[in-house]
């Protein structure tokens, strides 16, 4: 991992969250991974995390993440299925943005920042 200090969160969603996968934050110290553009988006997943388990969660800096849909190079991203990013449009819960392009599957660097309504 690198990147500033993560914070901890309970996983506390009904699917496994995978390493490098964008989280969304689920009431007092929950949260789960993202599957769409409009949820309440606080970081990246630094480890895969089983049910019940603490997730490891970069919410500043610098951080890999998993690519959904293709993304260039200091795009403004947002999270999608699988907890992946993906280019943002307007109205989606921005998280960041990409250090380099993406096509799907890939993991690449991206700056996260406090998320935003863009």
């Amino acid at each position: 991992m690198y990147g500033d200090q993560p914070l901890s969160f309970t996983l506390v969603a009904a699917v496994n969250t995978a390493q490098y996968r964008i989280v969304l934050g689920s009431g007092a110290n929950y949260g789960g991974q993202a599957v769409a553009a409009n949820q309440t988006l606080v970081g990246v997943n630094q480890r895969e995390a089983l049910l019940g388990d603490f997730m490891t969660v970069a919410m500043l800096g610098k951080s890999r993440c998993f690519v959904n849909s293709t993304v260039t190079a200091f795009a403004k991203i947002t999270g999608s299925a699988s907890g992946g990013a993906a280019p943002s449009v307007s109205g989606d819960t921005i998280i960041g943005f990409a250090l380099e392009a993406g096509a799907p599957g890939d993991i690449i660097p991206v700056m996260l920042q406090p998320s935003y309504v863009g």
